[in-house]
């Protein structure tokens, strides 16, 4: 594998870390708020 194309992979996999790490937070708060009356859960969409 080339250099560059081992950075790349990286860089994707760095993002999607990030974006898992942005998920559970939203999924704690959910897991937190849970008994608050009118408490909408909310999700993160990868889309």
């Amino acid at each position: 594998m080339s250099a560059s194309r081992l950075t790349e992979s990286i860089d994707f996999h760095g993002r999607a870390l990030l974006l898992r790490a942005e998920r559970q937070k939203v999924i704690a708060g959910n897991i937190a708020n849970a008994d608050t009356p009118r408490f909408a859960a909310r999700d993160f969409d990868f889309k």
